[in-house]
């Protein structure tokens, strides 16, 4: 299956993540430089659920009930909401990062930042699971929550 993410410009464009989502697990890849990605091993009977994003700008695109098949799908990217809050009981010195598992098993990664703020962006409508870790001084360090895209103040304590 060949998707078209719908990005502009060529730095939009390289990086972003495509997931196809399908009833025997999923697929992963990177748009290329054009925009488009590639992915094998579809099963040409099943439906899937094709994300693309989030791209620099916060934006995704969502495609259910998708059909492999040889011409490109094409996707229509929408502004995608944020989820804003903040890191508390953390070590000083203690370097984490935070991701958000979300609709489709659709996940977006960043690093927290050094004063413990974080702003995960391009997500899709839908509740959200957040992890924050870091490995400090050979101890794993996790922080968990949950939220709704668009959420603002949420708080992870380290555990």
């Amino acid at each position: 299956m060949t998707i078209f993410t719908g990005l502009g410009t060529s730095t939009e464009r390289a990086g972003v993540d495509v997931v196809v989502v399908g009833p025997r697990g999923h697929v992963r890849a990177r748009a290329d430089h054009r925009g488009v990605a590639t992915l094998c091993g579809l099963v040409a009977d099943d439906l899937y659920t094709v994300l693309v994003g989030p791209t620099p700008a916060g934006e995704f695109a969502v495609r259910e009930d998708v059909s492999p098949g040889p011409l490109p799908l094409p996707m229509v990217l929408i502004p995608g909401a944020a989820i804003e809050g903040r890191l508390e009981s953390a070590p000083d010195g203690a370097r984490f990062r935070v991701s958000a598992r979300g609709p489709h098993e659709f996940v977006v990664r960043m690093r927290v930042a050094s004063d413990g703020t974080f702003r995960l962006t391009g997500l899709a409508p839908g509740a959200w699971s957040l992890r924050a870790w870091s490995r400090h001084k050979d101890t794993l360090l996790v922080a968990r929550a949950s939220a709704a895209a668009g959420a603002k103040g949420v708080v992870l304590h380290v555990e």
